[in-house]
């Protein structure tokens, strides 16, 4: 579960920047914006949402070489639907919120797919641990408010995220999907 929430909290980085002339900066609409998880635990889907994010976003999608994207996701605010996995997710078996309460998504690269699809390219440090993420999403834009979208899958494992008696991935899955839905406007 640990490692879709990493992911959500990179679909949010990716899915809160818009483009414009120059590179821009953008403001998310942190009320409707969401970062989203779905992990599976005992062959049942588990889903739960961020509810605490801040990002720093510079994006003209006509200049990705200026793009510049940082979420940061308080690790101490994610919410699942059932209240006994919200509980369990600050232990240090999971996130280990007393040592590390949040985690960081920094852009690397950004590369357009095709109209209004872009890729990009992302370290996610979570749980004191950095490893190199892809994030597709689509971008629109509406004068000086635009939506993101997108999601991509994470490997809690590869975060040590679920240890101990979570290890083997028997009771919880090691996949996670992580899902951006970013408002943001011009600033």
């Amino acid at each position: 579960m640990s490692h879709l929430f990493s992911s959500l909290l990179l679909s949010a980085a990716v899915m809160t920047w818009a483009p414009s002339a120059q590179a821009s900066s953008w403001k998310i609409d942190t009320k409707t914006s969401k970062i989203s998880i779905i992990a599976t635990i005992n062959s049942a889907s588990a889903q739960g949402q961020f509810e605490k994010f801040s990002a720093i976003i510079d994006f003209d999608p006509e200049d990705l070489t200026s793009a510049n994207i940082k979420v940061d996701v308080d690790l101490t605010a994610v919410k699942m639907k059932d209240p006994q996995q919200t509980a369990i997710l600050g232990s240090a078996d999971w996130f280990n919120t007393a040592q590390y309460p949040m985690a960081t998504f920094t852009s690397t690269t950004i590369k357009a797919t095709g109209n209004n699809t872009f890729e990009m390219s992302a370290t996610l440090t979570l749980k004191g641990k950095t490893l190199p993420v892809t994030l597709p999403f689509i971008f629109m834009r509406n004068s000086k408010k635009a939506r993101a979208t997108g999601e991509f899958t994470l490997m809690r494992n590869d975060f040590k995220v679920g240890v101990g008696q979570f290890s083997s991935g028997s009771t919880v899955g090691f996949e996670v999907k992580l899902m951006i839905d970013i408002n943001a406007e011009q600033t």
